[in-house]
């Protein structure tokens, strides 16, 4: 069975503790930036994502096209 994939392109937070243990208990891959600002690692990141969490990340429409899996 595949692992679903989120990704979650940057936070102003400390850390996402309270986000991945949610999102883990429920079955979930996380992935993330710190800082979502580089484009090219923006998209890597999103690219096999099968949801995208954005704070202040520029998603832009190059980004949105790197995405694969992402409904």
């Amino acid at each position: 069975m595949n692992t679903k994939r989120v990704a979650i392109t940057d936070y102003a937070f400390d850390n996402l503790d309270i986000e991945k243990g949610i999102l883990e208990a429920a079955g979930l891959e996380v992935a993330c930036l710190k800082t979502g600002r580089d484009q090219p690692q923006l998209i890597a990141l999103v690219q096999d994502a099968d949801a995208v969490i954005a704070q202040f990340a520029p998603v832009n429409e190059a980004v949105i096209h790197a995405m694969q899996k992402c409904r």
